[in-house]
């Protein structure tokens, strides 16, 4: 998702930097079309607005402690990952204190939906941050939500996640029952994604259910049931 967020700000005329935990190499970089920051500090210096996009709450605390440690005066820090809402809300003090400010802006959708522009953003926090991240949340999204404050978007994206876990999880039971009655799973897809079972991120997902996509593991590339179950 870091990678999609850093293609889809490139593409849309921002300098980016990329950073991560275990490094960006050269290749990656110019594939993204940004630029290599070797560590915090640099990254710090170097922009205005800074993106986490990372996997739980452990490494966002972790980042946000290196990223406190260096002092990010005057840099907006906006946290796109799906953790705790009192994750966020735990360190901001610290991100204050240090000179910062901190935004919470989960994204609904996977990293193709990024960089076409079309994912969701639950933005939260100050309304005088939440305007000065406008222009980036803008290149990223066309479904931008205000939820209200620090963590608001987090719980908001915890809502949506339980919503569609409970679709996959129907839909994995549902196509259990029709492979028992003699039904293929290419066939059973295709009847719903007409139907007004659909949601929007089925026809999508379909190609990863019936083992044709050849994405790697990652959250964007995971949900549904597989056709064998």
């Amino acid at each position: 998702m870091g990678g999609a967020i850093a293609a889809r700000l490139a593409a849309a005329g921002f300098a980016v930097s990329g950073w991560t935990r275990r490094g960006v190499s050269d290749d990656e970089a110019e594939a993204l079309g940004i630029k290599v920051a070797p560590n915090v500090a640099s990254l710090l210096e170097n922009a205005d607005i800074v993106l986490l996009s990372l996997p739980d709450d452990a490494a966002v605390i972790a980042v946000l402690s290196h990223i406190c440690a260096a002092g990010p005066s005057g840099t907006l820090i906006v946290d796109t990952s799906t953790v705790s809402p009192e994750t966020l809300r735990g360190q901001a003090a610290a991100i204050e204190a240090a000179g910062g400010a901190v935004l919470d802006a989960p994204i609904s959708g996977w990293p193709t939906m990024v960089t076409s522009g079309k994912a969701g953003l639950y933005v939260c926090g100050r309304d005088s941050d939440v305007a000065r991240f406008m222009p980036v949340a803008q290149a990223l999204s066309n479904r931008i939500y205000h939820v209200g404050d620090l963590g608001a978007g987090t719980a908001a994206k915890i809502v949506n996640n339980m919503m569609l876990a409970g679709y996959w999880q129907c839909l994995k039971e549902a196509m259990q029952v029709g492979k028992k009655t003699g039904l293929g799973a290419e066939k059973m897809l295709d009847i719903l994604t007409g139907s007004p079972a659909a949601n929007g991120s089925l026809a999508a997902k379909s190609p990863v259910i019936l083992g044709r996509s050849n994405c790697e593991f990652s959250p964007g590339c995971s949900f549904g049931p597989s056709p064998d179950d």
